[in-house]
């Protein structure tokens, strides 16, 4: 696991991995309250405990979201929707000393099948209860409350489930309504986040000397760009970045994202200055897609939790 861990990493920074996905037909019914899941066709619908005594704060899925922290990566999971989630004890789907023999069987536990029986018939109407308990949409509505306690807000969510319904008052008058409105809410929803996540991961690493540089190739000698005493009377605790340096940079991502190899595409730009970056800083610059023609942005040293460029706004074209 530690091996793996630094593989991820290491791969994550390679390739600036936006998001990462814990899903699959193990976590359809993860319990989240008891660190458990049934392994489903997976594995024989297997459900076989963990170790861990310290759920839900020490869960798998809270251990994937602090790796991704670690790695700059966001974490994108499986809500249990199907009215079901596994119990912490160990059992099987289909059991064959309740339903018979199966062609198929756990190698590591021998009453456990595949629900398909010598014959090749399926097994029809196994009982839930025998792995798994009943949930309603409170289980999901706790797990997130649980999250954003543990973890931080859920802004993005949110913002997205905004979006898909904005979509969804411009689209369904003539598309008509989906056959499951929902369904469509959540899937543009987790869409729309998904694209932000990507554009999201556009951030720029500035030198320690970005101060000393811009100053230069902007011939700007303001002394309290390069002068730390200078910089220190003024309030600051160095010698501040540009903000025109903050603007270049969301510039680059926006370009890097939207239009690569094609800067003539940009027909404006503007943002309002709000906090001065500091040399070092790690900054992030978010997008948001307004109408594919215009976009919104913003600029974070990420380190700092400051914001430096708000209210951003650019005009494509082309």
């Amino acid at each position: 696991m530690n091996q793996y861990s630094a593989a991820f990493d290491a791969v994550a920074s390679a390739v600036r991995l936006p998001v990462e996905r814990w899903g699959g037909d193990a976590t359809t019914r993860y319990n989240w309250q008891l660190d458990v899941y049934n392994s489903a066709s997976d594995w024989y619908f297997s459900t076989d405990p963990n170790s861990n005594t310290g759920y839900p704060d020490s869960s798998e899925f809270n251990s994937t979201v602090l790796r991704d922290r670690d790695a700059g990566v966001k974490t994108m999971g499986t809500v249990p929707m199907i009215g079901w989630t596994t119990k912490r004890q160990r059992g099987c789907g289909y059991s064959v000393a309740k339903y018979g023999a199966q062609k198929e069987v756990n190698p590591y536990n021998s009453d456990c099948g595949k629900g398909v029986r010598l014959d090749g018939s399926q097994i029809e109407n196994n009982d839930p209860n025998d792995t798994s308990i009943p949930i309603g949409p409170q289980f999901a509505k706790d797990w997130i409350k649980y999250l954003v306690r543990r973890f931080g807000d859920i802004d993005l969510a949110e913002e997205a489930v905004q979006d898909a319904f904005i979509v969804a008052v411009q689209r369904w008058p003539s598309d008509g309504l989906p056959p499951s409105p929902a369904g469509w809410i959540i899937t543009t929803a987790r869409n729309r986040a998904i694209d932000r996540f990507r554009r999201e991961a556009s951030r720029e690493y500035r030198h320690a000397q970005a101060a000393l540089l811009y100053r230069a190739a902007s011939r700007d000698w303001m002394p309290i760009h390069a002068d730390p005493a200078v910089a220190r009377e003024a309030g600051f605790e160095r010698p501040i970045s540009h903000g025109l340096n903050n603007l270049g940079l969301a510039c680059r991502a926006i370009l890097k994202a939207c239009a690569p190899g094609r800067p003539e595409r940009l027909r404006a730009l503007a943002a309002r200055f709000v906090a001065p970056g500091l040399p070092g800083d790690t900054v992030r610059i978010e997008l948001f897609d307004r109408d594919g023609a215009t976009l919104a942005f913003r600029a974070t040293a990420v380190e700092r939790g400051v914001r430096l460029l708000d209210r951003g706004s650019c005009e494509l074209h082309g």
